[in-house]
């Protein structure tokens, strides 16, 4: 009977979403520990299955000269990455948006500047992870701890906001953005965050409770706003999941919205704060 009961919950939604969970948090976690080339092939692994979300999600079925041109850029982006060029990478996708802006006409520059966005924005975790990690020496401040507490920040946040929504239910959100997204969610997730905030105030030095606390707060926001603009974007092409990659999940793309969200402030913060 317990083994009956036990299978049953594994297959029921809770349990698809559970189990893939732990293999991810786990791989990810001893990836990002052990650091260097594998942690930048983690990386750049990741932005590519974005930008194939994205290009399934935008529908972009024929083999056109703004789909081959973005994936061109993209592709030398990645591997300008790998190769540690990453100024030179992100100069080449902010040049490819501006072409794509000035060279082609209104119809096709609305489709070209869907694909080369998805491009900047895909690309994000392999320009950031790195930084973020605290391999690249020219920028201080970076660390291991960072790195887990924007994990485990953005971990929260999904799974409060998850649980309290389905709990407490209530007033949606915003609707017109995301139908399922309420505001019980909303507040479940930033306590979420704030739990973890204090949490790592309690088990590791250096951290103030009220910066910490801020801290928390500010990426739990940042999270659900990059958690909703995804959403948008789905809704624009009339799409539920990025794709079915993730059992119980959907893509990859529904699953690190809010983690790509979260580390664009941070690593700004850090380029900018360094001598």
């Amino acid at each position: 009977m317990i083994f009956l009961r036990s299978c049953q919950f594994w297959q029921s939604d809770l349990g698809l979403r559970i189990l893939p969970s732990i293999v991810m948090i786990i791989a990810i976690i001893s990836i990002s520990y052990y650091g260097g080339f594998l942690f930048l092939f983690l990386s750049v692994i990741l932005s590519c299955f974005l930008f194939y979300e994205w290009t399934m999600i935008v529908k972009q079925e024929e083999f056109d000269k703004n789909f081959f041109f973005s994936l061109s850029v993209f592709i030398i982006a990645m591997m300008l990455i790998l190769l540690r060029f990453n100024d030179i990478a992100f100069l080449l996708l902010i040049f490819s948006v501006l072409f794509t802006i000035f060279i082609n006409s209104s119809y096709e520059r609305i489709r070209a500047i869907w694909l080369v966005g998805g491009a900047v924005y895909s690309s994000i975790p392999a320009l950031t992870f790195c930084l973020i990690r605290g391999e690249m020496t020219r920028f201080e401040g970076g660390s291991f701890a960072l790195l887990m507490f924007i994990y485990f920040s953005v971990w929260a946040t999904d799974i409060f906001a998850y649980l309290s929504g389905r709990f407490f239910c209530g007033p949606k959100l915003l609707p017109i953005l995301s139908p399922q997204k309420t505001w019980s969610g909303a507040i479940g997730g930033l306590w979420g965050a704030l739990f973890v905030g204090f949490i790592f105030f309690i088990k590791i030095d250096g951290f103030h409770l009220r910066s910490i606390i801020l801290f928390s707060a500010f990426l739990s926001v940042i999270c659900q706003i990059g958690d909703l603009f995804v959403s948008w974007v789905k809704r624009c092409f009339s799409v539920k999941d990025s794709s079915h990659l993730i059992p119980g999940h959907g893509g990859v793309l529904d699953r690190a919205d809010s983690l790509v969200a979260a580390v664009i402030p941070v690593a700004i913060f850090l380029v900018l704060n360094s001598p």
